[in-house]
């Protein structure tokens, strides 16, 4: 009785440790297939987003060349290629045009007048007395205030005319800034299109007003617009809107801008590289390099 008793507690111990091997097997082999696919994922990831910067950078030499981006194709180097998605010149004709976000640091521009026209005096393009201004990002506690500097020609010379706006009435009381919409109400966040596409969300809006000729003088030229952010640690989106209805050209921005977007592919992976090529811009610097109270002319 007692051999039955001591050859069942054998068995008993056998299919133990046999279950006890086996779990540790199926863990070991559980965790080395799971290695293997993030080890896949990252290198496919990598691949992608390698083939998706290969593509901005051949878009680039291509345009420059004046031919169209074809994409590139690395299949059979490593599994990976890249397809080339461009805007053509925006903004179209009565479109916002959208710059991508800035911080406190960075300048946003639009051009008014034709950027490839001579300089001085420069081809008009947009010629209405005022536009809009849309910055910040909505949905956040406190909203950036906004500086806003319109340089124009008048008679031969380059002149600037500045805009300050602040929502933010504390602090409008110190830094003399005007409110965006006629009183320190806050501001209600919008939903418009834009170059960047549909549904672009923005905090607050502001008009430029005063820009015709009654206002800057006879024969003046709208050159470009300039926005700098102020009292936000965060990066900001920024969009200039023509104003004046859908009257052609003299109501919208001059074509100055391309986005490039390259979406990378290996495997099952993909990865989207997205270029605003903007060629004609000051540097930021100029802006922080010249002060004045009063308006500046050349």
């Amino acid at each position: 009785m007692r051999k039955k008793f001591q050859s069942g507690q054998i068995v008993l111990i056998l299919l133990l440790v046999i279950t006890i091997g086996l779990g540790i097997g199926l863990s070991v082999i559980q965790r080395s297939i799971t290695n293997v696919s993030t080890s896949t994922k990252v290198e496919e990831s990598s691949r992608a987003f390698s083939a998706a910067e290969a593509g901005i950078e051949q878009a680039l030499v291509q345009i420059s060349q004046g031919s169209s981006p074809t994409g590139v194709d690395f299949t059979t180097q490593n599994q990976s290629k890249a397809v080339i998605e461009t805007s053509g010149l925006v903004p179209a004709l009565n479109q916002t045009f959208e710059t991508p976000p800035i911080s406190k640091e960075e300048m946003a521009q639009v051009w008014l007048a034709t950027p490839s026209s001579a300089p001085n005096p420069a081809s008009l393009f947009y010629d209405q007395s005022s536009l809009d201004i849309y910055w910040g990002n909505s949905n956040v506690s406190q909203d950036p205030a906004v500086e806003t500097s319109l340089i124009y020609i008048q008679n031969g010379e380059i002149k600037r005319k500045s805009f300050y706006f602040d929502p933010d009435s504390s602090r409008a009381s110190g830094n003399g800034f005007s409110p965006p919409g006629g009183s320190f109400a806050g501001c209600p966040d919008y939903t418009i299109s834009t170059s960047f596409g549909a549904n672009r969300s923005f905090a607050c809006k502001a008009t430029l007003s005063n820009l015709g000729t009654t206002d800057l003088g006879a024969g003046r030229i709208l050159l470009l617009t300039r926005a700098r952010i102020f009292y936000t640690n965060s990066t900001n989106p920024v969009a200039f809107a023509p104003t004046g209805g859908g009257c052609g050209q003299s109501c919208s921005f001059p074509p100055q801008a391309t986005i490039i977007v390259s979406t990378g592919t290996s495997g099952a992976t993909q990865r989207r590289v997205q270029l605003f090529k903007q060629p004609t811009v000051l540097p930021w610097f100029f802006d922080f390099a010249i002060f004045s109270l009063a308006a500046i002319n050349k």
